[in-house]
């Protein structure tokens, strides 16, 4: 045994390392030699030297399209095993093209981004589909950006207004058709009120009269629109020449109404024959009193979501309107009217524009008229009335022998 097995090891070793090593070689050159066929999914597609004034649908600054593409890959089994679609991309090159055409991918459409990998020692052969390439023409336009009401909530102590200007716009280059598509439609912009502190606030209420609007100027960083149509992660930032994007707010605050607010009351002309109109009237209580011989409400208002100089404007033009149950089934209500409501409008806008004026405002008289407009409309609808001590003002209405008796809930109750 021991004989056999120094036979087997010792005896003939030059030869027996010369067929070791010859075997050694046979496999390598073998396993090179070796060709196997892989499919690899999401190459990317760059495109070079494209046309002055034409480009491609899909095609992205950086020269890459959106779409990619799938390779079949026959070449050496040692690399193909180990490749991804990162270790090269798929080149085609338009030089001279002036029409649309259809290109076929070669080896030689092949770019290695791998060093280890060489095309044309590694991959023999490769088959896809055709790659169509229309080429467009490239414009370049403003498209219109519409900003929408903030989303999420106003700092603590601060409520929105309202967001100025309406419309911002963007300058885009892209295909003529759907550069045309896009200004037909125009674009969205939502910002978020969380994006804004208390602290942001408080610091531009500090140089802003006390019961006036505070304006916030949004920062140029976060004036961008992303427009997936042409590229998926590409800011557009608003063009400079479009205004400053401002925020309005108003601090949450009860301001006192200094003036008496009317009391009167509306029947419907069809109503029950039995009532006498000429003798309905609104009769005295904690919450009605007379004043210089017309019925006013009693006690001290306050008015909330609006603007000191909106409540000086209106306040004494305001009057309470009762609708009494005079019809079988109606519940009574009541309304505040604003009486002569354009004319206070054009008050409210003529101040504000003056006001405006003696301070340094970069936007031109005819956009701050409409938007002082649209916020006196605004002012009007959110208003809301409420007593000394917060609550909300409320009335029970009787109505009973042509006498309509006006009691707050709490006097009610």
């Amino acid at each position: 045994m021991k004989q056999f097995l120094r036979d087997l090891f010792f005896e003939n070793i030059p030869r027996k390392l010369v067929a070791i090593l010859t075997a050694i070689i046979i496999f390598f050159f073998v396993n090179q030699s070796l060709t196997v066929t892989k499919i690899v999914n999401n190459v990317s597609i760059r495109l070079i030297n494209v046309p002055v004034q034409k480009t491609v649908e899909g095609l992205l600054p950086n020269g890459y399209m959106t779409k990619k593409i799938a390779l079949t890959l026959v070449g050496k089994k040692s690399f193909l095993e180990e490749i991804s679609s990162t270790d090269f991309e798929v080149v085609i090159d338009l030089s001279g093209k002036k029409e649309s055409f259809t290109a076929t991918i070669t080896e030689r459409n092949l770019i290695s981004l791998n060093p280890q990998l060489k095309i044309a020692r590694d991959i023999r052969k490769v088959s896809t589909r055709q790659v169509y390439i229309q080429l467009l023409n490239l414009v370049t336009d403003k498209v219109p950006v519409y900003l929408l009401k903030p989303s999420g909530e106003a700092p603590k102590g601060y409520q929105f207004v309202d967001i100025h200007p309406h419309v911002v716009f963007v300058d885009v280059s892209g295909p003529d058709d759907l550069i045309k598509k896009l200004k037909g439609q125009g674009l969205v912009k939502v910002f978020s009120l969380n994006d804004i502190s208390s602290e942001d606030l408080d610091g531009v209420a500090a140089k802003t009269s006390k019961n006036d609007v505070l304006t916030y100027t949004v920062p140029l960083d976060q004036c961008f629109v992303y427009i997936p149509a042409l590229t998926p992660d590409k800011k557009f930032y608003f063009d400079p020449s479009s205004d400053k994007v401002k925020i309005d707010f108003l601090r949450t605050q009860s301001l006192l109404i200094d003036a008496k607010i009317p009391v009167s009351f509306f029947i419907p002309s069809k109503h029950p024959k039995e009532i006498d109109v000429t003798q309905v009237a609104i009769q005295e209580s904690p919450t009605v009193s007379t004043f210089l011989g017309m019925k006013v409400l009693a006690p001290k208002i306050y008015a909330k979501n609006v603007s000191q100089p909106f409540l000086e404007t209106v306040q004494s033009m305001m009057q309470l309107i009762i609708v009494p149950p005079i019809l079988l089934g109606q519940r009574p209500s009541w309304s505040i009217e604003f009486i002569g409501s354009k004319e206070l409008e054009e008050k409210y806008v003529t101040r504000m524009i003056q006001e405006s004026s003696s301070r340094q405002n970069d936007q031109p008289e005819s956009i701050r008229r409409e938007l002082y407009k649209s916020r006196f409309r605004n002012y009007m609808n959110q208003m809301v009335l409420t007593l000394e001590d917060g609550s909300l003002l409320d009335f029970s209405i009787q109505f009973k022998n042509s006498k309509i008796t006006l009691l707050s809930k709490s006097d009610a109750s």
